[in-house]
């Protein structure tokens, strides 16, 4: 395992982020944050995200409900960091103890886009 700045792991997933090229790695949801190690070492610096930087999770929900594979963590800078997991039904609902069942949401759809203008 690589080392980590969280004190402990709650959850350990393999993942990819869209960083303008899809790269692979391992998310860590830990005590202190999110963190994304690369797969290969040679990218750069991992990325860390505290708790209290996060301001919402959007997750990419289908019409029938079922929660897809694709996630975005948006922080308080206004920048949305884009994921993709087999399982992120399980890490957003871990990211969801740290920041609030409230901060996680769905992304608009398609369908959104037609029905704003008639909801008042």
């Amino acid at each position: 395992m690589t080392k980590t700045l969280n004190t402990q792991i709650n959850l350990e997933a393999k993942a990819a982020i869209f960083t303008g090229a899809m790269v692979e790695g391992t998310i860590l949801l830990g005590d202190l944050g999110v963190e994304f190690h690369y797969k290969n070492p040679r990218m750069g610096k991992d990325l860390f995200y505290p708790w209290n930087q996060i301001r919402q999770a959007v997750a990419s929900v289908s019409p029938l409900g079922k929660i897809g594979q694709q996630f975005s963590l948006v922080i308080t800078a206004q920048n949305d960091v884009h994921f993709v997991a087999k399982n992120s039904g399980a890490i957003l609902k871990e990211i969801s103890e740290h920041i609030g069942k409230e901060n996680v949401v769905r992304s608009k759809s398609l369908l959104d886009l037609f029905t704003r203008p008639f909801k008042n």
